[in-house]
């Protein structure tokens, strides 16, 4: 399987147990009526090596769909800032291919899930970070040929709060002490003007090809840092 929060007890053979479950549970009865889904990550189960299998399919005789959860791809836990929820990254360069919607069907598909029983987990909520103008913007006007690539450094020290969903800073269940999530939902992006056609004066936008995911860059004066986010299709930094 995967290490999850990372703190849960593992085995090598996580992957074949819970195929023996749920091969169990079909049997009875009751089990043969249920409807059963997975929530899964955009890699196949993990095998005794630690790696993804290259064969699931037993699963999908015994599961009726897996919901890949193509949402927190990128995060405050990532070397930078990346969408959270990309459509696609089979065309960005290699260190930044860390999933995607289209990389997650391809792979779990060609391990032996049917199309029909993958069904697609997306985010109504992005996650924000705090990025230096240096780091933001190349040399030239700002807003014309100054903006770099979606992939920028941020301030890994400073962690910016959400809205008012979010979490806050903690401890978590594993004992780590952990910053606030930074989560901005699509009602909190629309309340605070950065989403067209009410965007605020001052915002810069930005399209990615590759994730297909659209960037909007705003200002703190006071810091004089960047504050990004992103939203699903919608990436911001």
């Amino acid at each position: 399987m995967a290490a999850g929060i990372g703190c849960n007890t593992m085995n090598k053979n996580d992957a074949a147990n819970f195929l023996l479950f749920l091969q169990e549970l079909r049997r009875h009865p009751i089990g043969r009526s249920l409807i059963l889904f997975a929530a899964t990550s955009t890699l196949p189960f993990n095998g005794p090596d630690g790696k993804p299998l290259s064969d699931v399919s037993g699963f999908a005789k015994v599961l009726d769909h897996i919901n890949v959860m193509n949402y927190d791809v990128w995060g405050p836990w990532s070397p930078t800032v990346g969408p959270n929820a990309p459509l696609n990254d089979t065309c960005a360069a290699t260190q930044n291919q860390a999933g995607s919607a289209v990389s997650a069907v391809h792979k779990w598909h060609a391990a032996g899930i049917p199309f029909r029983k993958i069904v697609l987990g997306v985010a109504s909520y992005g996650r924000s970070f705090l990025v230096d103008k240096a780091d933001a913007f190349a040399p030239g006007p700002i807003g014309l040929k100054g903006l770099i690539g979606p992939y920028p450094k941020f301030n890994a020290k400073a962690h910016p709060k959400g809205d008012s969903w979010d979490s806050d800073a903690g401890v978590d269940m594993c004992g780590n002490t952990v910053p606030p999530g930074g989560t901005l939902n699509f009602w909190e992006l629309k309340q605070r003007g950065y989403i067209p056609p009410n965007g605020k004066l001052g915002i810069f936008f930005r399209y990615d090809n590759c994730s297909q995911t659209v960037g909007f860059f705003f200002f703190s004066v006071l810091v004089s840092q960047v504050f990004t986010t992103s939203f699903s299709h919608m990436y911001m930094i």
